[in-house]
């Protein structure tokens, strides 16, 4: 699963350009699902568009994931998209596992249920 999990990210990776919600959407916090995803192009938008571009690519593998929300090395929050303790994210060159992150300060919060309209769920902090 691993292989399959790099070789999304690198897809989406190397086709997203960051631009907030504002810039894209005209608002300050809009999540969209990227239609484009399979598509040759150029992937704009935040954290949220990259997690969820991945999300799709993923389901079309059949692979289950949720998303994540966190609080990043500098304090901001920052949404990632997590699969059996792996995370793709937009601040990463790869695929990288939560123990990595967490590593470095991230500080996890809340993570998705594994279909859309699902509850979210708080996570315990780590003692």
């Amino acid at each position: 699963m691993i292989a399959k999990l790099n070789k999304i990210h690198k897809k989406v990776f190397d086709t997203f350009v960051y631009q907030t919600d504002k810039t894209v959407h005209g608002r300050i916090e809009y999540w969209s699902i990227p239609e484009h995803v399979t598509k040759r192009g150029i992937l704009k938008g935040d954290c949220e568009e990259f997690a969820l571009a991945c999300r799709y690519l993923c389901r079309q593998e059949g692979i289950v994931s949720q998303l994540a929300i966190c609080e990043d090395e500098c304090g901001e929050m920052h949404c990632v998209l997590h699969v059996n303790g792996l995370i793709l994210d937009n601040r990463q060159p790869q695929v990288r596992t939560v123990d990595e992150l967490t590593k470095i300060g991230y500080n996890w919060i809340a993570i998705s249920g594994n279909e859309p309209g699902e509850q979210w769920h708080a996570v315990l902090p780590v003692k």
